[in-house]
């Protein structure tokens, strides 16, 4: 086995802190993606329980008692069904996002842990 010259050792240890600083960058990434994901899915979970909350709620009442929609500052008398509709349309939604949502969290995640993993495998190489 020949020895490296100093102008390859060089050349080798650029090599590896380019490397090592990439992996820095891709992990720092990579935590902060997986940060907004996990705020993305309690906002969905929150949203798909007040949704599931208010159907269970709506189904309670009485067939001919008036309901009202939220339409922004305001709420407009809507007919029953119509509410329900909507509140079962946005726990169907919340359900499937949140599904995609967990999907690609725990995709992130491998990424992170095999960016922290081949991190930790750099550091010893170079110690």
């Amino acid at each position: 086995m020949s020895k490296m010259s100093a102008e390859d050792a060089q050349a080798f240890m650029v090599q590896a802190q380019k490397t090592f600083n990439e992996l820095r960058s891709k992990q720092a990434d990579l935590g902060r993606q997986v940060q907004q994901i996990r705020a993305q899915i309690a906002g969905n979970e929150r949203e798909k329980k007040r949704a599931n909350l208010t159907l269970t709620e709506i189904d309670s009442l009485p067939k001919n008692t008036k309901t009202y929609a939220s339409v922004g500052r305001m709420f407009l008398l809507s007919p029953r069904e119509d509410v329900r509709q909507q509140l079962q349309k946005t726990f169907d939604s919340s359900s499937n996002e949140l599904t995609a949502l967990k999907k690609k969290a725990e995709y992130l995640e491998k990424q992170f842990t095999e960016t922290t993993r081949n991190l930790q495998e750099l550091k010893s190489a170079l110690s």
